[in-house]
């Protein structure tokens, strides 16, 4: 029987990753350990910083590591690319600017386009303009029913 250990959350800079985090939390009273990133957001920094295939591979190998335990998920949220610029012009960011932060959408939806042909069932991508109590609607719906599912794409409607 599945059970689920670990949860991560990945995205690109201002995708809404830290607001999902907290609101799932809320939402369960802290019934999961959740990651805001992980091998996901290692592999994609190393590739917009031009840090070497070396170490590109070596994330790819922990993220297949950690995807081959059916008793984690991965959530990736991957808002267009309109919808981080808008979050980056009204919050800023201190590491990322328009040119890098739509690379690194690129990077994470180049990414994504891999995982999607491994059909996993413990990813979740949700991409669109979904506000974040859909989202957490979708995550928690779809984390209550662990094991069904296979890579699903959320878009808003």
């Amino acid at each position: 029987m599945l059970s689920l250990k670990c949860i991560t959350i990945e995205g690109p800079d201002c995708a809404g990753k830290s607001s999902l985090y907290n609101n799932i939390h809320r939402e369960t009273g802290f019934r999961w350990n959740i990651q805001d990133r992980g091998q996901l957001s290692m592999i994609c920094y190393a590739r917009l910083y031009s840090r070497g295939g070396e170490i590109v591979d070596r994330w790819r190998a922990e993220l297949h590591e950690y995807l081959r335990n059916l008793n984690q998920r991965l959530i990736v949220l991957l808002p267009p690319a309109s919808v981080l610029q808008q979050r980056l012009a009204s919050r800023g960011d201190p590491m990322q600017n328009e040119e890098s932060l739509t690379k690194l959408r690129e990077i994470f939806d180049d990414e994504l386009k891999i995982l999607s042909a491994e059909d996993l069932p413990n990813v979740l991508v949700i991409r669109g303009e979904n506000s974040l109590e859909e989202n957490v609607k979708h995550c928690l719906s779809w984390l209550a029913h662990a094991g069904v599912s296979t890579v699903r794409n959320v878009a808003s409607d």
